[in-house]
């Protein structure tokens, strides 16, 4: 049986490059690939109705692919992989080039939501989020904001780091402009490229409001991050609420936690204008689900159950983290 572990889109001199990568127990596999306009359907008979089959990379259990695309803006895809023995579903992307609902950098990682975290923690106790109180909800945001960042923190996740030019108004970058990361480089010119002729450029002083660069009068710069974990939120979207940005909410439509990115009444956070998702990404959602439990546990005074919840935890991250590692230096 073959299981997605990635599939998000990065760039190559410009152009799209889908990248998945499946986990299989089979010594062969291919893909399939279907494209189309975001105007037309799957079953319609545009540029949807070609589906093309690319074989796959075979090593260490893993069935990669990398595929470079025409320089579009946007277009939408799907990808599934068929190992012999099993077909999964399709999984879809959307390439929206720089448009406001494109994720920062052109990448997309593989993600879940808040919900399905939070139900997964509340699930190994059997109950559910309807038997939580407000104050038990709220806690447990704070366990799961605890968890993700500790995950995310203490390794560079290949599907987080973003690379992207970004305003360098006399001489500063905004914390805004690069999602207040805590891990940053900064370039002359993008370094992604064999042939790039990017140097790095050293900070000077952060401040309150941004970073100050020795970058003399470029007026952008190519900055490289992984953005600062976000912090959750229990408390569910109210449309006669003023957000300020910054602010965050829960809304339980989509199960995503949201940041408000522009001041705020009346619009939905499913409005990009206003609000940006809080995704968590799916490779270590079980990682963070456990140090969450853990905390769970620790809070309630069961220390052994703490304790080997955690290490369990720990173990998952560790492999992990050696798997990506590999799959990035192969």
């Amino acid at each position: 049986m073959s299981v997605l572990n990635s599939c998000y889109f990065d760039d190559y001199y410009g152009r799209p490059v889908l990248k998945a990568v499946f986990v299989t127990a089979q010594s062969t596999a291919y893909y399939h690939v279907q494209m189309k306009d975001p105007a037309e359907t799957w079953t319609s008979e545009g540029v949807a109705f070609g589906i093309w089959r690319h074989d796959a990379t075979m090593h260490d259990g893993q069935a990669d692919i990398a595929i470079i695309y025409p320089a579009v803006d946007t277009f939408d895809l799907r990808v599934r992989c068929l190992d012999g023995v099993t077909v999964t579903d399709w999984y879809e992307l959307s390439r929206v080039g720089t448009g406001s609902s494109a994720p920062a950098g052109g990448v997309y990682a593989r993600t879940v939501t808040y919900k399905e975290v939070r139900d997964g923690v509340i699930e190994r106790y059997s109950t559910s989020s309807s038997d939580l109180t407000a104050v038990e909800l709220r806690r447990l945001a704070q366990f799961i904001t605890a968890a993700n960042r500790q995950v995310l923190m203490g390794y560079p996740w290949a599907e987080l780091v973003v690379t992207e030019s970004v305003t360098c108004a006399s001489g500063k970058v905004l914390w805004a402009d690069i999602r207040g990361a805590d891990v940053r480089k900064f370039f002359t010119a993008d370094p992604r490229p064999t042939t790039s002729t990017a140097l790095p450029i050293n900070e000077k002083q952060p401040d309150a409001t941004g970073i100050w660069l020795d970058s003399g009068t470029l007026a952008t710069v190519w900055a490289q991050y992984v953005p600062r974990p976000p912090k959750f939120s229990s408390v569910e979207y109210d449309n006669a609420a003023t957000y300020a940005v910054a602010d965050v909410c829960y809304y339980n439509t989509t199960g995503h936690c949201y940041e408000c990115i522009a001041a705020s009444t009346g619009h939905a956070p499913t409005n990009t204008t206003f609000w940006r998702p809080l995704p968590i990404l799916w490779t270590v959602a079980e990682a963070v689900m456990g140090f969450a439990e853990a905390a769970v546990y620790a809070r309630e005074r069961q220390e052994a159950t703490a304790m080997t919840v955690r290490l369990t935890a720990e173990q998952l991250l560790n492999e992990l983290q050696f798997h990506d590692c590999k799959k990035r230096s192969s």
